[in-house]
């Protein structure tokens, strides 16, 4: 199992997340952790699509993950075509998605986009067995320590 680090853009303000990446690349820091709320899904609402695919394209150094914390994932996914090669792993929740059919289109939209698909799990989810089969495909998957939204 390969485990990576992820310096996180949280709770970065949208108009200073230049500054700060510049300084993460010169820090020599290659990865780079971007929360997506729908406002939906989570109260919150952070980092748009718009500024993910500007600074993924400006940024080509860095290797960048995205969180989506939004109610219809694989319809997000698709709305990132533009990011760029350096945007790698798009997770999204696993209670996000009703049923199977639902994981493997977002699974099927990832890699049709040129994402690595993966799987963001909530401390306080329970996961069904059907779903778990399904998962257990993905080989990415990020643990939250903190509800989704949340900060800390």
């Amino acid at each position: 199992m390969k485990t990576k680090i992820f310096a996180t853009t949280d709770p970065c303000d949208e108009k200073k997340l230049e500054k700060y990446l510049a300084s993460l690349s010169a820090q020599k820091q290659k990865n780079i952790h971007f929360d997506v709320m729908d406002g939906n899904f989570v109260a919150a609402k952070k980092i748009s699509k718009k500024t993910i695919i500007e600074l993924s394209n400006k940024f080509s150094n860095l290797n960048f993950g995205v969180h989506l914390m939004v109610k219809d994932p694989t319809q997000y996914t698709k709305k990132l075509a533009g990011a760029g090669k350096n945007v790698k792993t798009i997770f999204a929740h696993i209670e996000a998605f009703k049923n199977e059919k639902q994981i493997e289109e977002f699974v099927a939209a990832c890699k049709s986009l040129g994402f690595k698909a993966g799987l963001a799990i909530s401390p306080e989810i329970k996961l069904e067995k059907e779903v778990l089969n399904t998962a257990r495909r993905i080989k990415n998957v990020l643990i939250l320590g903190v509800i989704p939204g949340k900060s800390g």
